[in-house]
């Protein structure tokens, strides 16, 4: 699957923001997980436009 390029904008700008975060967080490892779980929204948000479609 191909990602658009307004997702790897979306997709670079989760793992900052994730990256900011870790570094102050009191549970980094929660951090990382909602990160990961963001970036598999943003591909089952667009499979199901797509769907829709």
């Amino acid at each position: 699957q191909k990602w658009t390029a307004q997702q790897l904008i979306n997709a670079i700008e989760i793992c900052n923001h994730a990256d900011i975060n870790y570094k102050n967080s009191k549970n980094p490892r929660l951090t990382v997980e909602i990160a990961l779980m963001q970036l598999a929204s943003l591909t089952a948000v667009d499979m199901d436009k797509k769907k829709s479609s």
